[in-house]
This record gives C-alpha cells, sequence and structure tokens, in this order.
C-alpha cells in the first residue's frame, strides 16, 4: 500500500505546486527545521505563531501567489542579539536601539 500519491514523486516548479497545500506544509516544515537547527540566534516566536495555524497560512499563501500578490525577495540578513532590541530606520538602514543615550550603531 502506497500512501504518497503518485503527483509527489516527481515535483515541478509549476503553479499547480506551487499553490499545492501538501507541498507548501513540507516546505514549510523543512525551512522551519532548518532555520531553527542551524540559527541560534533566531527569533522563533513567529515560528511558534505559525504553526499554531499553518493550516491558515498556507491558505493565505495560496491566494496570495494567484493573485499575483506574492514576491520574492533577497533575503536580508541582520546579525542581532536575540537580548538586544532593534528597529529599522528606513529601507536598508538599521541599527539598534539607543537605550542609554549612545548609538553604538552610529544610526
Amino acid at each position: 500500500m502506497n500512501l504518497l500519491s503518485k503527483k509527489y514523486r516527481e515535483l515541478k516548479p509549476t503553479a499547480d505546486y506551487l499553490t499545492d497545500p501538501v507541498v507548501l506544509a513540507q516546505a514549510w516544515k523543512k525551512a522551519n527545521q532548518h532555520i531553527r537547527i542551524t540559527n541560534w540566534y533566531a527569533e522563533t516566536f513567529e515560528l511558534d505563531r505559525t504553526i499554531i495555524d499553518l493550516e491558515t497560512k498556507l491558505a493565505e499563501w495560496k491566494v496570495n501567489y494567484e493573485k499575483k500578490g506574492l514576491s520574492f525577495e533577497q533575503l536580508k540578513f541582520v546579525l542581532a542579539p536575540k537580548n538586544s532590541q532593534w528597529e529599522f530606520h528606513e529601507i536598508g538602514v538599521f541599527g539598534s536601539i539607543d537605550l542609554n543615550g549612545t548609538d553604538p550603531a552610529g544610526c
């Protein structure tokens, strides 16, 4: 008895697969696992919030893709300790919040 549908044996980069809840769920699980294992500094609260209602999020992502409202951007990598407060001042510029009257990032 085979539990895996033949459809999923060979994934292709088509809209049908990119909007399929099964494929989206597996991709999310893989990304979630990778982030938690490799990024000790990552804020995992958003991952926890997403997994609580993953089915709704997957449906939302599917609708966004179908409406062409989903766009891909380059990843933004910000090294920030979890115990520091950070804010974005303008697009592309970031620094730590000035809590003691001095701004070590110079922003």
